[in-house]
Parts: structure tokens; sequence; C-alpha cells
């Protein structure tokens, strides 16, 4: 399982292990003014929604997700 952290002041995006905390994968925002995430049901991708309206998709396919 995924967990998302971001962004406070740092413009950045962070894909964090639910079971641990741990930062799996972090991408760079240019607007931080993100309003809405979503994983794709295959977790291959997330999808940022924006405040100014658009949409960026992250692929997140190589973020190796620790199991307990």
């Amino acid at each position: 399982l995924y967990s998302l952290a971001g962004p406070a002041k740092s413009h950045r995006l962070v894909v964090l292990s639910a079971a641990d905390g741990r930062e799996l994968k972090s991408f760079e925002l240019e607007d931080a003014r993100v309003r809405s995430l979503a994983f794709l049901p295959d977790d291959s991708r997330l999808v940022s929604g924006m405040e100014a309206g658009d949409a960026l998709i992250w692929d997140i396919s190589g973020v190796e997700v620790p199991v307990d």
C-alpha cells in the first residue's frame, strides 16, 4: 500500500510506504496547488488534479513496496 505526503512548502509530491512511512519516490512540482490525487487501479501511475484545472500523470511503476 502507498501513502502520500506533500506538497507543503517544498513543491514536492512524495509517495510513502503506508507500512513504515519510508519515502519511495518523489516528484518536483512547478505549481504546488494539488487539489486531488488518485492511483490507477494497477498502481502504475498517480494522477494529480491541479488547482489550475490540469491533470498530471506520474509514473510510479518502478516503486518497490515493502511487504511485511
